[in-house]
């Protein structure tokens, strides 16, 4: 679905018309009414109201992330803590709480490969974790 674009879109504009059928809806509209929906997405799009929410959401985060800096910092004073032992203001931009959702149209990057010393520090996490200590096998 990635690599076609009018597919994903006609899963968008299903989603918001309330229809559970993606196939039906395309039955039911002529190809010049589906690439006008197209277009007027392109023009106002349809997940703006969903972006708006993130930005808003990230308004809200950023204000109690530097609330609560500013918090902490009063408090330590308060206790009688030197500027220089009370931890550093971290200077955030509203973009730092933003969701990051894939781009449906970028190509799909490939992970990183582990090396086998990834793998084996993981496989010892891992034995670490769920052997039992000593004298209670």
């Amino acid at each position: 679905m990635r690599r076609n674009t009018h597919r994903y879109f006609a899963y968008q504009l299903a989603v918001r018309l309330g229809r559970l059928n993606v196939d039906r809806m395309l039955r039911d509209l002529t190809a010049k009414q589906f690439l006008g929906w197209e277009e007027y997405a392109r023009l106002n799009p349809l997940d703006a109201p969903e972006l708006r929410a993130d930005w808003r959401m990230a308004a809200m985060l950023k204000h109690m992330f530097d609330h609560n800096q500013r918090l902490v910092d009063a408090v330590l004073a308060a206790a009688g803590a030197k500027k220089s032992d009370r931890p550093k203001m971290i200077q955030t931009k509203l973009e730092d709480f933003i969701l990051q959702w894939v781009d449906p149209e970028s190509p799909v990057t490939s992970k990183r490969k582990q090396s086998w010393e990834d793998q084996f520090r993981i496989a010892q996490l891992i034995n670490t974790a769920f052997s039992a200590p000593e004298g209670h096998a």
